[in-house]
């Protein structure tokens, strides 16, 4: 068929008369589209789309997209009737659930733009598409219809705005892991403020994971930096940069300038005595069966993660709703997690938190659960270091007796 008598879907509901975007097949010519969003994660490399369709009389469409701009390209697509409360739920909560953003509106031209970008780095990197592509393949047919400026308004819009020089910082260096250019150029205020990976001689195309950062203000009034790295081999390092900082008008912070100092490649041994950090875990006794234990079973198992891991057991990783911890000093990978809950095979419940203040959030959310008289505690401990990850390495099907094995006593 001819490009230009394609059916063409229309847009209701007061948005502009000119988005519109060609279908791929019959079966989706009369599809309007209602509404949409966007996660404000772009910073984080990773963002959730979602966008609602009138596919006919009294049928709504929600479709969800995971965009990654970093590894993987769009790397998922879910589509579900919107009357399917339960399976919206579901499907947000596994797209959206870990990313800690605000939900801010994307107009059609808008969210076309952003599909169209993730799939650049597919075609970059020869990564394949998600499953069902003719569900979305008008979206990818559609021309992208951004000029500059809109394109660059779009990524302040699903961007967060950094609030002191701390989570600039941590954020400019982040992008930086991740080989970032365009979150580097807009955290730089549209200027190069500098790339110390590539100074340490690190590959363009290397993106490399950003463990932690410490900063230290110097009496210039630009800060020091002492960051944990590491490469897709898993090879540590520890980076060392001078940062300094410009406050707009506005009050938010860009990076004016972020060198090298130092790049230091490190042990394995040395890299895990830098990570680590205490471990809260709480083991319960679940007297129902393993599938009661699902999304309903806690106010926050509403939006947490699902892992099948290879024992058998599952884990719920359970995110914080922002991603207040970029902000702080020093930052950590992982305090973007409240914690987790970790159904073994053999019925017991795990929960690990890394603070004590989080370790009290998961019991209040259990003991507030429509399982609490369910749940019986068997053991509490507090770890100097992460053990939750050396039970799932190691095959175990029994925590307790998992941690005989390591030679703590209940």
């Amino acid at each position: 068929m001819d490009r230009d008598h394609r059916p063409r879907l229309t847009v209701l509901d007061g948005s502009r008369p000119t988005e519109s975007v060609e279908a791929s097949g019959p079966d989706r010519r009369d599809w309007a589209f209602l509404a949409g969003w966007a996660t404000d994660t772009r910073l984080m490399g990773v963002v959730c789309l979602s966008l609602t369709w009138a596919a006919g009389p009294g049928e709504t469409v929600r479709q969800f997209f995971y965009l990654d701009w970093i590894a993987y390209g769009f790397d998922r697509f879910e589509e579900v009737a919107a009357e399917d409360g339960k399976r919206v739920r579901e499907t947000e909560a596994s797209f959206a659930g870990g990313l800690g953003g605000r939900k801010i509106p994307v107009t059609l031209r808008e969210a076309v733009f952003l599909v169209r970008e993730a799939v650049k780095l597919n075609d970059r990197l020869d990564l394949p598409l998600p499953e069902e592509e003719e569900k979305y393949a008008f979206l990818l047919e559609a021309p992208e219809i951004l000029g500059a400026r809109e394109a660059a308004d779009l990524f302040g819009k699903i961007s967060v705005s950094p609030r002191n020089e701390e989570e600039c910082g941590n954020y400019y260096l982040m992008r930086c892991c991740d080989r970032d250019r365009a979150g580097m150029a807009f955290l730089g205020g549209g200027t190069n403020a500098g790339d110390p990976l590539a100074e340490a001689g690190f590959g363009e195309d290397l993106p490399m994971t950003f463990y932690q950062n410490d900063m230290e203000r110097q009496a210039d009034g630009s800060w020091l930096t002492r960051s944990l790295i590491s490469d897709p081999d898993n090879a540590y390092y520890l980076l060392r940069t001078r940062m300094s900082f410009r406050r707009l008008a506005d009050g938010r912070f860009r990076t004016e300038s972020c060198q090298l100092v130092q790049s230091m490649g490190i042990s394995g041994q040395e890299a895990w005595m830098n990570l680590l950090h205490p471990e809260y875990i709480g083991v319960y006794r679940l007297a129902a069966a393993r599938e009661a234990f699902g999304r309903s079973a806690t106010p926050l198992m509403a939006r947490a993660v699902p892992i099948e891991e290879e024992n058998g057991g599952v884990t719920w990783m359970i995110y914080r709703q922002d991603n207040d911890h970029v902000q702080k000093v020093p930052y950590h990978l992982y305090d973007d997690l409240v914690g987790l809950y970790h159904l073994t095979p053999l019925g017991q419940l795990v929960a690990v938190s890394h603070s004590n203040q989080d370790r009290l959030r998961l019991g209040m959310d259990l003991g507030t659960g429509e399982l609490a008289d369910r749940l019986a505690l068997e053991g509490s401990y507090a770890f100097s270091e992460p053990v939750m990850n050396l039970f799932l390495e190691s095959g175990e099907e029994d925590f307790s007796a998992f941690l005989a094995t390591i030679g703590v006593e209940e």
